[in-house]
């Protein structure tokens, strides 16, 4: 009986809600009829149509500007920078803390660089490697090709930890 109670109660406040949607639809009507009816009343019906023509040229101008700034911009960034994947991972086993890493910075196209750095005890080493579509004239290390993968992995831009899966292949 209680179950029956409340669910009337949620469909009457639901009743109202849409209610006062409706109202305030039907006033912004009314406000827009009543300026219609002034202006007419007025004789200033032709200049009310003629203002608003203008401002519905000036604004489809401007959305007309908008996209081809939109399609420019699009445009620029089909080269930028846009799947970054991280891959840390333990370059020796006596050395902890996945403090190498694997960097993949990638356009949607699969075109950029891979930065690696190998960090051991008393030296690190960076390498840098061109990518162009997904792969590289290079020979790509595992944590590398990981990298890459990453970066278009649901979207890419995720920096994940994988130095767990890195310590049970080594």
């Amino acid at each position: 009986m209680i179950g029956v109670i409340i669910i009337l109660l949620a469909v009457n406040l639901l009743l109202v809600l849409w209610l006062g949607f409706l109202t305030y639809k039907l006033n912004n009507i009314r406000a827009g009829f009543d300026k219609v009816a002034k202006a007419s009343a007025k004789g200033k019906l032709p200049e009310l149509i003629n203002t608003t023509s203008r401002k519905v040229e000036s604004l489809s101008k401007r959305i007309d500007n908008l996209v081809l700034t939109h399609k420019k911009t699009s445009d620029n960034l089909k080269g930028a920078i846009q799947r970054v994947g991280l891959v840390r991972f333990d370059a020796f086993k006596d050395i902890g803390g996945a403090l190498s890493f694997a960097l993949a910075l990638l356009n949607d196209q699969k075109d950029g660089v891979v930065i690696s750095t190998i960090n051991g005890r008393s030296e690190s080493r960076i390498f840098i490697k061109d990518i162009s579509g997904g792969s590289s004239e290079s020979t790509l290390s595992e944590e590398e090709e990981l990298a890459i993968k990453e970066a278009f992995k649901e979207g890419g831009r995720r920096v994940k930890d994988l130095s767990s899966v890195k310590k049970s292949m080594l």
